[in-house]
């Protein structure tokens, strides 16, 4: 009798059981479906990022006040962004006004704000001008690319109500719509 009880409880397991690792198997199924699908979502991403790319020049920062600066950036891609498209680039600004430290997103001009950046200009390197896609901005309306190897002088506006500290170590972060960025560190003198 000692026999069949086994046999009955290892069956009576087994039955409860078996339900529970095949629900287990499904549950990873999917979620290795999702998981796939994210990395394949995330891999077109980086390859996007990897034909768009910039880089902050060295020693372009130039202070007018300590509420505003130039600063010129590269585009060391393989792709042009689009003007109309940098109203989705950021620029983050991390410094100390008043000894509080302010960590500020800046607008592509917005007039209504008092932080925002504006394009000076665009040139390419050693030509002190455009050669393809020119910048143009009409009424609020903005065309052409900023081509590979062109540089774009942008101002940085930052609240007037909270000037940068002397002496105060400051990062700026510009990222293009698709993901590339570069940071700069430097101190206000």
């Amino acid at each position: 009798m000692g026999g069949y009880s086994l046999i009955a409880t290892v069956a009576i397991l087994t039955i409860a059981i078996l339900p529970l690792i095949w629900i287990t198997i499904n549950l990873n199924m999917g979620t290795q479906t999702k998981l796939i699908s994210t990395f394949q979502e995330l891999k077109k991403m980086i390859q996007n990022r990897d034909q768009e790319d910039i880089e902050i020049i060295d020693n372009s920062i130039n202070w007018t006040n300590n509420t505003e600066f130039t600063i010129q950036i590269r585009n060391i891609g393989k792709v042009g962004i689009h003007y109309k498209d940098f109203k989705y680039i950021s620029i983050i600004i991390d410094y100390k006004s008043s000894n509080l430290r302010r960590i500020r997103y800046i607008p592509f001009i917005q007039y209504n704000t008092p932080e925002y950046w504006e394009v000076l200009s665009v040139y390419t390197e050693g030509y002190n001008k455009e050669l393809a896609n020119p910048y143009n901005q009409l009424n609020n309306t903005y065309t052409g690319i900023w081509d590979p190897k062109e540089i774009i002088v942008i101002k940085i506006h930052l609240d007037p109500a909270y000037p940068i500290d002397n002496s105060s170590t400051y990062s700026i972060i510009f990222s293009t719509p698709k993901g590339s960025y570069d940071i700069y560190r430097g101190v206000y003198q």
